[in-house]
């Protein structure tokens, strides 16, 4: 997948050409087939910005689970690419071009990997798999049916489930599979770069720094600990029965860490999003807050 997308990536920027619709198109069709999800996102509508959302100019791509299908808001991201400029001092001019057209690669690969966690939870017994299913499973089912004894049609059903995640994802609450997609889009981004390092070294940094942010993301310091944003999340929803099954989770949260440290590497609980200690997310913190794009 990475050539396939380096090369696609490479005809548009080395020839001074913004990422468009068909750029989009293409994208989507190497990563359907590449990860094998035709099931899950078989669908795709490149389109003005839906009105009918609750804020739509925040809306660049949206995953539509019940669809199988992905939505691309082509003015909003033109509009994002227009204003889009903090980190241009950041690159080369050679560099500058990729940067603005990685923006919207990694809108579009975030909202595939939306449609990726759908056959994790389908079909892998994984720790990410567990934190899908915790996280996503009831909630959608529930709400789902509920909205359609209200006798809401399935697309409007899918743009309330968008909207809601989108508010509480504003309410302090981060998603799991929210916080996961953010990872591994960035994560394939560097990956891709990563056969073209010496032409864009500020891209890899820039890259390097945005998935290090990514897994930063949703911790919070609350009464002298580092708060888990997983853990968080499936209490402050009423899903604290789902961490139930997870072999390290202990209402205790010092035996809690205690076990997470010893089952997995600081890096696995920084992508999955849980426990660290407060001098983990203080070293972490540092080498996010030494990298260019801070120092801007």
């Amino acid at each position: 997948m990475k050539s396939k997308l380096l090369k696609l990536l490479y005809e548009y920027s080395a020839n001074g050409k913004l990422v468009d619709g068909k750029y989009i198109q293409k994208l989507i069709e190497i990563v359907v087939d590449s990860k094998g999800i035709v099931d899950y996102a078989g669908g795709l509508i490149i389109t003005d910005k839906d009105s009918r959302l609750r804020d739509p100019n925040s809306l660049l791509a949206v995953y539509y689970p019940n669809r199988k299908l992905i939505a691309v808001y082509l003015d909003a991201i033109e509009e994002m690419l227009k204003s889009y400029n903090t980190y241009q001092e950041m690159f080369s001019s050679t560099e500058e071009l990729f940067y603005k057209n990685l923006l919207v690669t990694q809108v579009v690969l975030h909202e595939l990997e939306h449609a990726n966690q759908r056959k994790i939870m389908d079909k892998e017994e994984s720790l990410e798999g567990d934190i899908l299913r915790a996280s996503l499973s009831k909630q959608d089912k529930d709400i789902t049916i509920k909205l359609m004894q209200a006798g809401l049609t399935g697309k409007q059903i899918d743009l309330i489930l968008e909207t809601q995640k989108t508010m509480k994802s504003e309410g302090g609450l981060i998603l799991p599979d929210e916080r996961l997609a953010e990872i591994k889009s960035h994560q394939e981004i560097k990956d891709t770069l990563s056969e073209i390092s010496d032409e864009v070294p500020n891209l890899i940094e820039f890259e390097n720094a945005s998935i290090l942010e990514s897994k930063l993301r949703g911790y919070t310091f609350d009464k002298g600990r580092i708060i888990s944003p997983t853990i968080d999340y499936l209490i402050s929803t009423g899903k604290s029965f789902a961490l139930q099954k997870f072999e390290w989770f202990n209402k205790d949260s010092r035996t809690c860490l205690k076990n997470v440290q010893s089952l997995f590497s600081l890096d696995e609980r920084l992508t999955y999003g849980l426990p660290i200690d407060n001098s983990e997310f203080m070293e972490s913190s540092k080498t996010l807050l030494s990298t260019k794009k801070y120092s801007i």
